[in-house]
């Protein structure tokens, strides 16, 4: 597609810079062309085309890079190829036996993890673009999810990939958990920004489905003391799949964007806040708060949930003394 709206959209990704730029008017130079390939041979075509004509290709997938690979440089004087990757969106195959699962590179996580969910299986890897960041995004930036304590970063989860470079393709056919024959080329392809190649397949370790999920939240007087709880959470290593320490501006964001509660839900709330306040004497302003998952079998859940909390208590009895 030449259509400018299709150009403009594929011309940027979610840097504050980027999206102000969209904001004022002010985006410099666009791709001239959008080719949407729908399988890896399509790929190929492409690459060895541009490869021909000295064509310049920026690979797409969900549109939510934030380290400035999506922008076109002014100076350059080629045309521009925008290859979206979002038609490249099925599981090829998926191994129950030895919990793996092939797809094409331009599915987006959450479809993914739906279509997963359906069979009884994740991955488990949960950036904060999960709504619209593709699997192929996830390889080229060497991205980490929010429950990396279960289940590791992007390259603890990668079993093999390709990927189509000016030279050809790259990849490899083992699928073992681990070789110890020479480099490993997975570790080129990560983080590589669309710099060296297109990524088309890619095979991911998977999970079933964890039997219990649990959601739980920690407050605290100011900042300093929740980084100690984090550090020693960190020490202990008993980190739950997911935690997050939240500043005040972050603590009061989140509470502004909350969906609208239930009379009950909210009635509970402000007895909350009323205790927070109140009685322990906590200064909404100053206050910080850190978020946890748990996840797992009830056991492995019931034996992990208590560690943070008894840190935060021996902790917040520190403070006291």
């Amino acid at each position: 597609s030449d259509d400018p709206a299709d150009r403009l959209m594929h011309s940027h990704g979610h840097t504050c810079h980027e999206l102000f730029a969209l904001r004022t008017g002010k985006i410099g130079r666009i791709p001239d062309v959008v080719v949407w390939p729908g399988n890896h041979e399509d790929v190929e075509v492409v690459v060895k085309a541009a490869v021909k004509y000295d064509v310049c290709i920026v690979p797409f997938g969900g549109g939510t890079n934030v380290s400035g690979a999506l922008e076109c440089p002014s100076e350059e004087k080629r045309v521009i190829v925008s290859l979206d990757m979002t038609e490249m969106d099925r599981i090829l195959w998926m191994d129950v036996e030895n919990l793996t699962v092939h797809v094409e590179a331009g599915i987006i996580g959450q479809d993914l993890e739906r279509k997963l969910a359906e069979k009884g299986f994740t991955a488990g890897h949960e950036p904060d673009s999960l709504e619209f960041s593709s699997v192929g995004g996830w390889i080229a930036t060497r991205s980490s999810g929010m429950k990396k304590n279960v289940y590791g970063n992007i390259e603890d989860m990668v079993v093999r990939m390709k990927m189509v470079t000016p030279r050809g393709t790259l990849g490899r056919n083992f699928l073992g958990p681990r070789n110890s024959i020479g480099p490993d080329i997975h570790h080129f392809m990560l983080g590589s920004e669309g710099l060296l190649g297109v990524v088309t397949e890619v095979t991911l370790k998977i999970r079933p489905l964890p039997e219990v999920r649990r959601y739980g939240s920690l407050v605290f007087p100011s900042f300093e003391p929740g980084v100690a709880f984090m550090r020693e959470v960190a020490r202990q290593r008993c980190a739950p799949a997911s935690i997050r320490l939240m500043d005040n501006m972050q603590f009061q964001m989140g509470q502004v964007m909350k969906p609208a509660a239930s009379f009950w839900k909210a009635a509970v709330d402000s007895l909350k806040k009323i205790y927070v306040t109140k009685f322990k004497g906590f200064d909404p302003d100053q206050m910080a708060a850190c978020t946890l998952l748990f996840e797992g079998t009830p056991d492995v859940r019931k034996s992990l949930s208590h560690y943070p909390v008894d840190i935060y208590s021996k902790l917040h009895m520190r403070e006291r003394d």
